[in-house]
């Protein structure tokens, strides 16, 4: 046994606890990530076969190959974390305090985990947050001033993200990396939440055609709509992290595979609804939506144009009521009188019975 894997004798308690507590950080999350990424691959697993038997004809195979990236991105994140949990609470499970100097000494392990998360995580973030300042700028009729705060932000947000672990890797403690922490969050968090805001707030001022029915989409495809393009999930994950890491609470190490599978998720979604057709065209987006469709309101329906429910009526009343029979001509209807007369005039003259006299 090496000299610094003896348990020390002047341990406190409550240095003990920090250990386990810093343990529970440690191993929970991970298996918590595991979780949700069986989660994830079953969604992955569901969008994928939506996408193959589709029929969209638009840009299908980048999008396929976002979705196929996110997800891979999320997959090696977790074998880093997991290889790291094996590394720590096996190899060097002999005794808490092994476990302990595992955790907190810069080896090969701790580096290559750290940085090969960062990396995916970066790699994940570019391109979840690329595919909803994408959909913003779709949305908003392709206007670039939508779409430039959200890309400066994202761009803060990869810079924060390299300096959190690089100060990571240099201090163990938490004190040295939570500023960069708190830094790299509030920009993912602010993203997220702009593309969010202005995604909703489109979806909601923007008028739908209707799909047939007399009043249009259900309230359930409204909520559905808004939910899956807006990416709230996302969202709400990164917020959540955002306050726990603010609270310097030990907690915040549970939300941060939330935020990461949520991050990939929201995207995942958002792209397998356009794949599969259930998304707005794109053309439907073009200009002022809600002027356009005023002005259409104004003009009077062509005859091609009667709704559904009005030519059932009228079908119904001609099955219902046949059309009378048309007058005959007027020279027709002579005719037949000449006729007539003719008839009489030839016809034998009737015997004159004598009146006899008395």
């Amino acid at each position: 046994m090496a000299a610094n894997d003896t348990v020390p004798d002047d341990l406190s308690d409550a240095f003990v606890n920090t250990i386990f507590r810093d343990f529970d950080s440690n191993l929970n999350p991970t298996i918590l990530f595991a979780f949700l990424h069986g989660l994830y691959t079953c969604i992955i697993s569901v969008a994928g076969w939506k996408i193959l038997v589709s029929k969209y004809t638009g840009s299908k195979r980048n999008m396929s190959i976002v979705i196929g990236i996110l997800y891979v991105m999320a997959t090696i994140s977790l074998a880093f974390s997991w290889s790291f949990t094996r590394f720590a609470f096996i190899k060097n499970g002999e005794t808490f305090w092994t476990v302990y100097q595992a955790l907190i000494t810069n080896s090969r392990s701790l580096v290559a985990a750290r940085v090969g998360m960062t990396v995916t995580s970066c790699i994940g973030t570019i391109f979840a947050d690329a595919t909803l300042i994408w959909r913003c700028y779709v949305l908003w009729g392709r206007r670039w001033v939508t779409v430039i705060p959200p890309g400066l932000l994202l761009v803060c947000t990869i810079v924060f993200k390299i300096m959190e672990t690089q100060a990571r890797l240099h201090a163990p403690g938490p004190e040295s990396h939570t500023p960069w922490l708190m830094i790299y969050v509030s920009f993912a968090m602010a993203t997220a939440l702009w593309c969010t805001v202005l995604i909703t707030y489109r979806l909601l001022t923007s008028p739908r055609e209707k799909d047939g029915s007399e009043d249009g989409p259900s309230l359930y495809h409204r909520t559905v709509e808004l939910f899956v393009e807006s990416a709230i999930l996302y969202s709400v994950g990164l917020i959540l992290y955002t306050v726990f890491v603010a609270r310097t609470e030990w907690t915040h190490f549970y939300l941060e595979p939330v935020a990461e599978i949520t991050g990939a998720v929201a995207p995942t979604l958002l792209l397998g609804r356009i794949l599969t057709g259930f998304a707005r065209p794109y053309d439907s987006w073009q200009g002022s939506v809600p002027a356009a469709k005023t002005v259409e309101e104004k003009k009077p329906q062509a005859p091609n144009q009667i709704s559904s429910a009005t030519r059932t009526v009228l079908f119904a009343d001609e099955v219902r009521a046949p059309p009378a029979p048309a007058p005959a001509p007027v020279q027709a209807q002579e005719g037949q009188n000449e006729k007539a007369e003719n008839n009489i005039n030839d016809a034998p003259a009737a015997p004159v019975v004598a009146e006899k006299s008395g």
